[in-house]
């Protein structure tokens, strides 16, 4: 059973942003770390697995409305991983993808946060952030 903590909100809204500090926040905290990449695109979205994050094995996937997802969380589950950090959109294809892993695991939801001012917008993700790494007990 996992822990799935499906980031979710509208396109160019700091999902994968959010995630990447996730991503760089664990393994400031966690320096005795291994990440296996799954895949790293030069835009930015990317999936990975981090092992040894508080004795515990994390995967994020950014990109929350391809394939990707659906071959992440499959990929996730099947290395057994404790926490996942994922993307979704607000509704269809991916919130359904996430939707079907439910039975079985721990969902949350959570709401991505941001403003319409640029220059605040990477404190609201620092801050998301974080919140989540706390909400996940990290």
């Amino acid at each position: 059973m996992a822990n799935i903590y499906a980031v979710y909100g509208a396109a160019n809204k700091g999902k994968t942003t959010t995630l990447g500090m996730i991503r760089k926040n664990l393994k400031e905290k966690y320096p005795s770390f291994t990440e296996r990449i799954r895949y790293e695109e030069d835009w930015g979205d990317f999936s990975v697995i981090l092992d040894n994050i508080n004795g515990k094995k994390i995967g994020i996937e950014s990109e929350g409305e391809t394939e990707n997802l659906v071959e992440s969380l499959k990929y996730f589950i099947s290395e057994k991983c404790d926490i996942i950090f994922c993307a979704s959109r607000t509704r269809g294809f991916s919130m359904n993808c996430i939707k079907s892993y439910e039975n079985g695991n721990d969902v949350e939801y959570i709401k991505k946060e941001y403003c319409d001012d640029e220059k605040k917008q990477k404190s609201v993700n620092e801050k998301q952030a974080k919140d989540i790494i706390s909400f996940a007990e990290l």
